[in-house]
């Protein structure tokens, strides 16, 4: 999971980039460690909100990742940022 955030979020390809979400980060991502490691260790994350625990995040990735099944994961978005 951890290649195939890194990819989403640096994928410049539209198709792509959606096919990604669809087929794979919105169903199946239901790790929140995976999630949380990701946007602390990540350099690919231009940081736009400035968390305070260390949380990397852009605006166009929180709102996918406000579609995400999984309602921990939602959760801890929405709460973060």
């Amino acid at each position: 999971m951890l290649d195939i955030l890194s990819h989403f979020v640096s994928c410049t390809w539209g198709g792509h980039f959606m096919q990604q979400f669809e087929c794979f980060i919105k169903p199946h991502l239901d790790h929140l460690a995976i999630l949380k490691f990701f946007l602390q260790s990540t350099n690919t994350i231009t940081d736009e909100y400035n968390n305070v625990n260390g949380y990397k995040m852009y605006y166009d990735l929180y709102q996918k990742l406000n579609e995400v099944e999984n309602i921990q994961i939602k959760e801890f978005i929405q709460s973060e940022f």
